[in-house]
């Protein structure tokens, strides 16, 4: 018991540098909660446990759509990284994603792709990124604002002090969420 309790312990703090670490011939096969949902063990864990855990497919059944704001992406200059990682996360969490599109950072361009997308495609969730920093062509919060019903701020607050933990500059950012239908 001594070496579980310890074992479960040290790999709370060092997860991030091995999460399939064991002491002797004890390892952990599974943990839930945290800031990380569901782990598993994926050589190691044995059927029987692995159906009694909770999915990790948060979005199992859902819809989604990406669209991303860039100049620089939108004509070509350099590719788009956080269109595909995005719709990579969203496919691993299980959802279908519709469309991933990148759009030029002007208030009236992103407020017709929102729209269109809302209305052709009808995902349950459209995520929106770039464009929303301190700088002039950063419009994005202007036009979510100029197309949703209701904002949705503390959202906004949330994904805000998350991005804090990769990048110090998150706290220029004007992260906001909104709903449209």
């Amino acid at each position: 018991m001594a070496v579980n309790s310890a074992l479960l312990c040290i790999w709370d703090l060092t997860k991030s540098t091995d999460p399939k670490m064991k002491i002797g011939d004890v390892r952990l096969l599974a943990k839930t909660g945290g800031k990380s949902g569901v782990w598993r063990h994926e050589e190691y864990i044995p059927e029987w446990l692995n159906e009694q855990l909770p999915s990790s497919k948060n979005l199992l059944g859902k819809e989604s759509a990406v669209l991303v704001m860039s100049d620089r992406a939108s004509k070509g200059v350099y590719q788009d990284e956080s269109g595909k990682l995005l719709t990579n996360l969203l496919s691993q969490s299980g959802s279908n994603v519709k469309a991933c599109e990148v759009i030029p950072d002007d208030v009236e361009t992103i407020k017709a792709n929102l729209k269109s997308i809302v209305e052709e495609q009808n995902p349950h969730i459209l995520f929106a990124c770039g464009g929303t920093g301190p700088g002039p062509r950063d419009v994005t919060p202007v036009a979510l604002e100029g197309v949703c019903s209701h904002m949705l701020n503390g959202l906004g607050e949330y994904l805000r002090r998350e991005s804090g933990y990769f990048t110090d500059t998150a706290w220029l950012s004007r992260m906001t969420a909104g709903m449209l239908n």
